[in-house]
């Protein structure tokens, strides 16, 4: 990474996200999760969210053959979750280890909020791509704080009763 790139990434990391980590289950192979924090909500109608995923990620080619994700927005209880997710190896989703909504795509169990989604377009941007889906199902849990990610560091977001 070039000086220039770390003062970039540096002033990115002021700006406070939430974690999440979006998964999918590609045709004729195993199900798979990664941590995201390029999240975000698009429109209500129709109802479309998107995100991002690097073209190098392990995971990349995953998504790119699958025509769903799931969203799976994590609580502050979650960071195991996040870090298992953001680890180079430990992508792959078990046989029981989540359930499945309309499209197939893995539900994590004790999220914060779950946005199931038929992917509606893809663009390419830079070193990465951009996944916009439709959210076809959702859910979310009262009573709990949500996982941010600020300064490179995992915090607590105020609890919302």
């Amino acid at each position: 990474m070039t000086e220039e790139h770390r003062h970039l990434r540096d002033a990115l990391a002021r700006y406070a996200t939430g974690i999440a980590v979006a998964t999918c289950s590609p045709p004729g192979a195993a199900s798979v999760g990664i941590t995201i924090n390029s999240f975000t909500s698009v429109s209500l109608e129709p109802p479309l969210v998107l995100w991002c995923i690097e073209k190098t990620a392990s995971v990349y080619k995953a998504f790119n053959a699958s025509d769903h994700y799931a969203v799976n927005i994590l609580g502050a209880h979650q960071v195991d979750v996040s870090q298992r997710f953001a680890a180079q190896d430990r992508h792959v989703i078990a046989a029981g280890e989540a359930e499945a909504w309309k499209t197939g795509a893995p539900i994590l169990p004790g999220c914060l909020a779950y946005l199931d989604c038929k992917v509606e377009n893809r663009y390419p941007a830079g070193d990465h791509d951009i996944l916009v889906g439709r959210v076809v199902k959702y859910a979310h849990a009262d009573n709990a704080s949500p996982l941010l990610y600020y300064r490179s560091d995992y915090r607590a977001g105020p609890k919302v009763d």
